[in-house]
């Protein structure tokens, strides 16, 4: 395995984990104060709310590296 596959794997876990961890956040927030569950789309809806929109924007932040890093990993001969 070629040292550029460990890197592009591992931004693929790091933002894995990061997309994970601040749409848990989204989530227990959004539940917390509208009483249902946040929409499957919440990445790419303006919710309006400050205290949702740091979690949101991160998240949307972070998903082009973990696209491009995950379809470089995967594709790569």
């Amino acid at each position: 395995m070629q040292p550029i596959n460990f890197v592009e794997l591992g931004v693929v876990t790091m933002c894995s984990v990061a997309l994970w961890f601040l749409g848990a956040r989204f989530s227990r927030r959004y539940i917390a104060k509208h009483r249902a569950r946040p929409p499957m789309t919440w990445m790419f809806r303006n919710t309006g709310d400050p205290d949702l929109e740091g979690s949101r924007r991160t998240a949307l932040l972070i998903l082009p590296f973990f696209l491009v890093a995950l379809v470089l990993y995967l594709f790569r001969p």
